[in-house]
């Protein structure tokens, strides 16, 4: 199947930097063998695509065979395409993935085993999707995972209200992260009743915590947002090695003025003993030109005492051949 594509560089707001490849307004996308016709920049080439992304297209299952044209992806991105079912399967080629986003789409249901043995995945996005049920270890086997979202779907009550489904998924995937939690309490009528939003750096305590503020409500939850940061322990060592680095260069900036002020010292010191030999040579030259006069003067001198010689020796052969 022949795909019209445009490629251009895309820049994440953290900096990193990947050859996009984007594929728009295609229809029926279920083929595993795929023609790509766009014109690549200069210089680049299939092999440096490192992210696809499939834009208002029609693929209720995702793409296969992507790596065989572009073997380097990294990024994902299946977005307003009527997706509907994703499996293990359907992700097996695409392990080597860092980000995979599907955003706005008809996915209800993930399967536990869903990201096995993705160990470079650190991003994973499924805002505005129909998800009811994420299986339990859904995030297991992701260890290097930074940041998750599942804004804007309908009821994830299993996902969220289910303690053993967190303690499983946290505690053996992301027990050095904290983790945030938004949720809304809907009465059976659905009308809101509080919004709550936990910050816990222990699991346990705001599965505790979730349980409590649940207490005494006929409810069910909204998982809004579901995200990633930093642990405190890995914020402080993160601190800690800033602060040493930031005295260490301290330190260095202090031995540099030094150096450079003792620099200034030499450097004046030395235009000092270049003027003062600038000095004595102008002394120098005035008693060349002193010796060089009084050279002259010599010169002329003895030029006239041989002079006086020669005559009077001319005086004396004509005296002598005279007689």
């Amino acid at each position: 199947m022949k795909l019209t594509c445009t490629y251009e560089d895309f820049t994440f707001n953290t900096g990193e930097v990947f050859y996009q490849c984007i594929i728009k307004d295609q229809e029926a996308l279920n083929e595993e063998d795929y023609e790509f016709s766009g014109q690549h920049l200069t210089k680049k080439y299939d092999p440096d695509v490192t992210f696809v992304e499939f834009r208002d297209c029609n693929c209720p299952k995702v793409p296969q065979g992507l790596t065989k044209t572009f073997p380097n992806l990294k990024v994902l991105s299946i977005c307003n395409s009527k997706l509907k079912d994703i499996s293990k399967d359907d992700m097996a080629e695409y392990k080597n993935l860092q980000r995979f986003i599907c955003d706005q789409n008809e996915v209800d249901f993930l399967p536990g085993d869903l990201f096995e043995g993705f160990k470079d995945l650190n991003y994973i996005k499924f805002t505005n999707n129909k998800l009811g049920v994420i299986e339990p270890n859904l995030l297991s086997g992701v260890h290097k995972l930074q940041y998750v979202n599942f804004k804007s779907n309908p009821s994830i009550h299993k996902f969220a209200a289910n303690s053993q489904v967190y303690n499983r998924s946290i505690n053996t995937t992301l027990w050095k992260l904290r983790w945030f939690l938004t949720f809304n309490f809907l009465s059976s009528d659905q009308k809101f009743i509080r919004n709550y939003a936990l910050k816990c750096p222990d699991p346990n305590k705001a599965i505790d915590l979730l349980k409590e503020c649940a207490n005494g409500y006929e409810s069910k939850m909204n998982l809004l947002d579901v995200r990633y940061d930093v642990y405190e322990e890995r914020r402080a060592k993160d601190v800690a090695e800033l602060k040493a680095a930031d005295e260490k260069l301290t330190q260095r900036v202090a031995e540099l003025e030094a150096s450079n002020t003792k620099l200034h010292q030499e450097i004046e010191e030395m235009e000092g003993l270049r003027m003062k030999l600038s000095q004595q040579l102008e002394e120098y030259k005035k008693e060349v030109e002193k010796e060089k006069e009084g050279n002259i003067k010599l010169k002329k001198s003895m030029q006239s005492q041989i002079d006086n010689l020669v005559q009077q020796f001319q005086s004396i052969m004509f005296n002598i051949k005279s007689q």
